[in-house]
């Protein structure tokens, strides 16, 4: 049990990771502060 809620945890932060990466690529393609504002 506490194995399975190891990898669920390392899953979820993996994704985390991945989402937030993403974002700051999205973010430094654009290039626009008004976009970074409006997204957070």
């Amino acid at each position: 049990m506490c194995l399975m809620l190891k990898c669920i945890l390392k899953l979820l932060l993996n994704m985390l990771c991945n989402n937030l990466a993403w974002n700051i690529y999205q973010i430094s393609l654009v290039g626009d502060p008004g976009f970074f504002e409006n997204t957070y």
